[in-house]
């Protein structure tokens, strides 16, 4: 046996030892889904498990290891009580495929692959085979909290990129009028439907079929203003008319932001590409309100939750935040 595949299989050896170590390290989180495993972090490398209360998704994110993925499916799948498992092959780098994922189903008895979750006393449907993403990306559950813990009453968010709209669910369960924005009509619908089951009348919220820009310059047009806005684009997207680059976009979006946003706002800017950092989007945020005569009062660096250990360390757990109070 070769040096790499003896430590490999001391490592798998060693999983429900890695295991007992996680399952400690993550008590005291508020919600029945978290990340479960992150890869180095834990003690394995290339590895992840989300945990949706009793629903799991393993992401392999290295080439190698998708060779073993059922084996270390099986040996993940008997440290824990599951009721549905399926295991994501993620070693493509490209950032553009993702709607194309080799999936394997490990067990889907006695449930299928939907699910409700609840974070932080907010509901949210997950669908675990739906394409890569789940309906809830988990890196986010602290800095949803950040951001929306001050808005009440009166105050208005703008949710760029929503996907299903947690930031939105976040703001409008404190009191808060939202408009979310995304491209696609299917995941507005799915954040309709977090809505409600959030005892949210979605008719008193904005659900807009929209790219970004174009909406951003339309809600400049008209005059509007928010107290707050999140802009969380995907690193890359693409689509039959355009090429979403976020490196290329984030300042044009931090500017037509900050030109909606109202005295003592906040905005709130992330990404999760790797190949960016806090400084990038902090050059971005400065650059900006230069520009759009804004004062930056304050601000803090955010990243993932306790459960994302080792995060930054590999591409397949970085996030970069930046939450800002503005003039």
């Amino acid at each position: 046996m070769g040096d790499l595949n003896r430590r490999m299989a001391n490592e798998y050896h060693k999983i429900p030892e890695f295991f007992e170590k996680a399952v400690e390290l993550r008590k005291g989180i508020n919600s029945n889904t978290y990340r479960f495993f992150n890869g180095i972090g834990d003690g394995l490398s290339g590895i992840t498990l989300d945990k949706f209360d009793k629903h799991y998704v393993m992401q392999i994110f290295n080439k190698d290891l998708e060779k073993r993925a059922e084996y270390l499916g099986i040996k993940f799948l008997s440290c824990i009580d599951a009721q549905y498992f399926i295991i994501k092959l993620r070693s493509s780098s490209d950032g553009l495929s993702l709607g194309h994922t080799q999936m394997i189903v490990l067990k889907d008895e006695p449930s299928s692959s939907e699910t409700v979750v609840t974070e932080n006393g907010r509901k949210f449907f997950i669908d675990c085979n739906d394409a890569v993403n789940n309906g809830l990306f988990l890196d986010m559950r602290d800095n949803r909290k950040k951001v929306t813990d001050g808005l009440r009453d009166g105050s208005t968010m703008l949710n760029c990129f929503s996907y299903t709209c947690s930031f939105g669910v976040y703001a409008a369960t404190n009191g808060c009028k939202t408009v979310n924005v995304d491209v696609s009509r299917k995941i507005l619908d799915w954040g309709k439907k977090n809505y409600e089951l959030n005892g949210l009348d979605d008719d008193e919220h904005q659900f807009v079929q929209s790219d970004v820009l174009e909406y951003l310059d339309k809600a400049l047009a008209a005059g509007e203003k928010f107290s707050c806005v999140v802009m969380d684009p995907p690193s890359f997207s693409r689509n039959k008319k355009s090429h979403f680059s976020a490196k290329d976009s984030f300042y044009t979006l931090i500017k037509k932001s900050l030109l909606l946003l109202e005295p003592n706002g906040t905005i709130f800017v992330s990404t999760n590409n790797s190949a960016l950092s806090h400084d990038f989007l902090h050059s971005c945020l400065v650059r900006a309100a230069g520009d759009t005569q804004r004062k930056i009062l304050a601000f803090n660096k955010v990243g993932q939750g306790k459960d994302f250990r080792g995060s930054g360390k590999v591409r397949e757990s970085s996030l970069c935040g930046i939450l800002a109070w503005i003039d």
